[in-house]
């Protein structure tokens, strides 16, 4: 089974799960969400009967009810009702859903395919301060690139004075000052001195990375001799091996010059209209999107110094820890539909037939 299959990933906003059934996906793995009686369920978006996508269904009381046939299933995957089954006979024991493990905790909605190895990560404890302001600054979106990629680009701050040329670096300051790593549960924290963009024009806001397994990225910025505080929560949610849904939320405890409303617009706006430049050496086709590195590829080696650059301590880290975890990440072979000897009747016959004897549901 795949190693990343272990951990918990937000996959949705809770708020989006609510009347009606919401497609998703996890690691190549094709889910279905939805809410009865106040709780989330999640399924393997298939309908073992013919194959139909449980997303196209809809709910009815406590079930959701598979729009191609009929068939009712109860929040921990079981059938319940088959309209054509005839009143004596009984719903066959195979006849289930594949139910995954969902919880939701920080308004999100977190997905766990396998057996947990941790719990869902904490959130610092501003997250629940009312003096800071979490809903103007929050984000989501997808890039086009392996989670351990964006983890990399979110805790690598050397290139800030290049890509945040003053909001978040200068380009005349650009080396990368020697950093000292501290091991927190699940992952790893160090601080950077920020020459721009400070609280108070006195001396540099700093800010604190914590990187935790497996692709979770919190940055808090603050300022010795002020109040302000302003911390962001990064979430990397592998869709595939190739695709990344994050989550962002941001929080602040003081007020912008701006109104919130027109950061908000601007930020959204940003986010529409931003594009990755394709890096030196790479075709003009490929730009818009970040080329992803080899799993378990380590492109940079550490020195024995416990003080070290960025490069060294950080990338290694990151590359011997997540990385690895990719080596076991590989989508489930494609199947050949000329190899069966059954025909499924209606939709998508090649997917329906590789779906249902990936978990052997087939009777």
């Amino acid at each position: 089974m795949n190693a990343l299959w272990h951990y918990w990933y937000p996959i949705s906003w809770s708020r989006e799960v609510a009347d009606k059934p919401v497609a998703v996906k996890l690691l190549e793995q094709p889910l279905v969400l939805w809410r009865a009686n106040g709780q989330v369920s999640a399924f393997y978006d298939l309908c073992i009967h013919r194959g139909a996508a449980l997303s196209l269904g809809w709910i009815e009381g406590d079930q959701l009810v598979c729009g191609y046939h009929g068939w009712n299933y109860a929040g921990d995957g079981s059938c319940t009702r088959i309209p054509s089954l005839p009143p004596d006979r009984e719903i066959p024991a195979k006849a289930r859903a594949k139910a995954f493990r969902a919880r939701e905790r920080y308004g999100l909605v977190w997905v766990c395919l396998g057996e947990p190895r941790l719990e869902i990560p904490e959130f610092p404890s501003e997250f629940g301060d009312p003096s800071f302001n979490w809903e103007p600054y929050t984000s989501e979106g997808q890039w086009r690139a392996n989670a351990a990629r964006m983890i990399e680009n979110l805790a690598d701050f050397s290139h800030f004075p290049w890509v945040h040329a003053g909001i978040l670096g200068d380009p005349n300051q650009a080396e990368s000052p020697p950093i000292n790593l501290t091991e927190v549960q699940g992952g790893f924290q160090y601080e950077i001195d920020t020459p721009v963009n400070r609280f108070r024009a006195s001396s540099a806001a700093k800010q604190l990375y914590t990187v935790i397994l497996p692709f979770m990225v919190i940055i808090q910025r603050h300022q010795p001799e002020s109040i302000e505080r302003h911390t962001n929560i990064y979430l990397c949610t592998p869709v595939s091996n190739h695709e990344t849904k994050f989550y962002r939320l941001a929080g602040r405890n003081y007020r912008d010059v701006k109104p919130d409303e027109q950061l908000n617009a601007q930020h959204r706006a940003g986010q529409k209209n931003r594009r990755v430049a394709a890096p030196r050496g790479v075709a003009p086709r490929s730009r818009g999107r970040i080329a992803s590195p080899r799993p378990g590829h380590t492109r940079y080696r550490v020195s024995p110094p416990a003080k070290a650059t960025w490069r060294g301590m950080v990338m290694t880290w990151i590359s011997f820890k997540s990385f690895k975890l990719f080596k076991s990440f590989k989508p489930p072979p494609a199947s050949s539909p000329a190899s069966r000897g059954r025909t499924e009747v209606g939709i998508c016959r090649s997917a329906t037939v590789e779906r249902l004897e990936r978990f052997e549901l087939r009777y």
